[in-house]
């Protein structure tokens, strides 16, 4: 979008047991050391990914009522 990378993704998980109580997640972000992508005129254009540096979440946790 522009200069700017976004990732986007969608994940289905197996069903929990009824007696769990709160979940704990832990987001992560993986970054490519090579691809590229497609520009607004849909033409492919490589990437240089080296530029980029690690990004770190803090897990957070999510009560299930």
């Amino acid at each position: 979008m522009k200069d700017t990378i976004v990732y986007k993704s969608k994940k289905q998980f197996d069903p929990i047991d009824s007696k769990v109580t709160e979940l704990t997640i832990t987001p992560y972000l993986e970054i490519p050391s090579s691809g590229g992508g497609v520009d607004e005129n849909g033409q492919y254009i490589e990437k240089d990914y080296s530029g980029l540096k690690e990004v770190k979440f803090e897990p957070f946790t999510v009560k299930i009522p």
